[in-house]
């Protein structure tokens, strides 16, 4: 199957585009379906159970992380913490 795609390129893009199909020896079209398929052809998506098990691996690393220091939104303790700064760095 075969579907026909118009995008508009910037100028600079189309030259890169030109040059690597000159290289290769084809057609600016044929360079341009080439990079495609060599960027989407990555095999079929993902299915819900994999995804699922990519997700609970992902959000086996939340709160990894340690700052050395509570944060979070608390704007009082923000606050603070910028009057502090500004006190400190701002007019002396």
């Amino acid at each position: 199957m075969s579907t026909d795609l118009n995008i508009p390129l910037t100028d600079a893009t189309f030259a890169a585009l030109c040059l690597g199909a000159t290289l290769a020896g084809r057609s600016p079209h044929e360079e341009a379906a080439a990079a495609l398929d060599r960027h989407y052809s990555g095999g079929p998506l993902p299915s819900a159970q994999q995804r699922s098990a990519l997700r609970r691996r992902v959000h086996g690393h939340f709160g990894a992380l340690d700052m050395g220091r509570p944060v979070g939104v608390d704007n009082d303790a923000i606050d603070a913490d910028l009057a502090a700064e500004y006190g400190q760095n701002g007019r002396e």
